[in-house]
């Protein structure tokens, strides 16, 4: 699957590279979700948005100037494509810490 990455993106909780299409990423994650739910795991309940994470931010604080700064220097990163890997290419083991 060949998906696009960028461009830079900020809101009030993150700084992040937008992933396109939305569409197969989420068809995936559904999957996954509906098999770790039937291994007895709890559903997930929040919407997912498929991006590539830069930065987090856990306190309440105004989107608008994370925005602004975002956009102020995000030219220099265009957006460009990747190859992701089909799923079940790869296995995952969870483990308790």
């Amino acid at each position: 699957m060949r998906v696009w990455v960028g461009p830079l993106a900020g809101s009030s909780g993150a700084v992040r590279f937008t992933v396109t299409p939305w569409e197969p990423l989420v068809e995936l994650r559904a999957a996954v979700d509906k098999v770790t739910a039937a291994c007895g795991l709890p559903a997930v309940e929040q919407r997912f948005r498929p991006h590539v994470g830069i930065a987090y931010c856990n306190r309440d604080l105004p989107a608008e100037p994370i925005i602004r700064r975002v956009a102020k220097g995000a030219h220099p990163w265009p957006a460009g494509s990747t190859r992701a890997p089909p799923a079940g290419t790869r296995r995952v083991a969870a483990r308790a810490l």
